[in-house]
């Protein structure tokens, strides 16, 4: 994902579905997330999870990962830019 100039946090939420996926975010230069080596992560029970960067590096990309901490189907990733 793109951060533009101006972007004051990113936010991230998984939401709904069923079962347990966990999201993790790298900046670009850092190279892709793992479970392991990321630059933010929430583990939150049952598909919950919220991260929000504020002060996000500008003209960067970050890479998203969503990783099954169990078995999981029909989750949905929002991504807002506020400014």
């Amino acid at each position: 994902m793109f951060i533009p100039a101006g972007t004051k946090t990113l936010k991230l939420s998984l939401t709904g579905g069923e079962g347990n996926a966990d999201l993790y975010v790298s900046e670009a230069i850092n190279g892709w997330p793992s479970a392991t080596e990321n630059d933010f992560s929430s583990t939150e029970e049952y598909s919950t999870d919220l991260i929000e960067i504020n002060n996000p590096t500008s003209d960067q990309f970050y890479h998203i990962m969503i990783a099954p901490a169990s078995t999981y189907s029909n989750v949905s990733l929002k991504a807002e830019l506020i400014n």
